[in-house]
């Protein structure tokens, strides 16, 4: 089959379906753009709901010693344990709860220690929750901040002073 050169020179010069071409090698990239943000954002919400559910134990904790007729080294905080991993949905064994009282703004090992009179007392409470986050793009290679099984471990505190 022999084209005449007009025809050649028309057909050469025909532009009809290059940006069909041109979306078939970006599209992968902007695909792959996409999805990574969807699952930065499934990470923040995540980050989110666990900085929520620490603060709202650490309230609960506040009004416990409100709601007390105790002094504040008397009161059992334990439950708070619970409360925080049934917040935020994990084990238990990934909550902490850490008390310790100061002194004149010098922190003392004992948390029921009682001051010598005159100096200022001051109790704190702190909760520390850690989730993980499994992303849903498989690229541990890409994400810094996965382990080995391809999890980000998220990690968030919250305090409050209770006396």
């Amino acid at each position: 089959m022999h084209l005449p050169p007009q025809r050649l020179r028309r057909l050469f010069n025909d532009e009809r379906g290059l940006t069909i071409v041109e979306l078939g090698l970006v599209a992968p990239f902007l695909v792959l753009l996409l999805a990574g943000c969807i699952d930065l954002g499934r990470g923040l919400s995540e980050r989110y709901a666990l900085q929520q559910a620490a603060h709202r134990t650490i309230e609960l904790a506040n009004s416990m010693t409100l709601a007390a007729d105790k002094d504040a080294n008397e009161i059992d905080f334990g439950p708070l344990k619970a409360e925080a991993a049934a917040a935020a949905g994990v084990p238990e064994s990934a909550v902490t709860l850490t008390r310790w009282v100061e002194c004149n703004r010098v922190v003392k090992e004992a948390y029921n220690i009682v001051c010598p009179p005159g100096e200022m007392v001051a109790r704190y409470i702190q909760l520390e929750i850690v989730g993980k986050y499994v992303p849903m793009l498989k690229l541990a290679h890409v994400y810094p901040l996965t382990d080995a099984n391809g999890e980000v471990t998220m990690t968030v505190e919250a305090a409050v002073r209770i006396q």
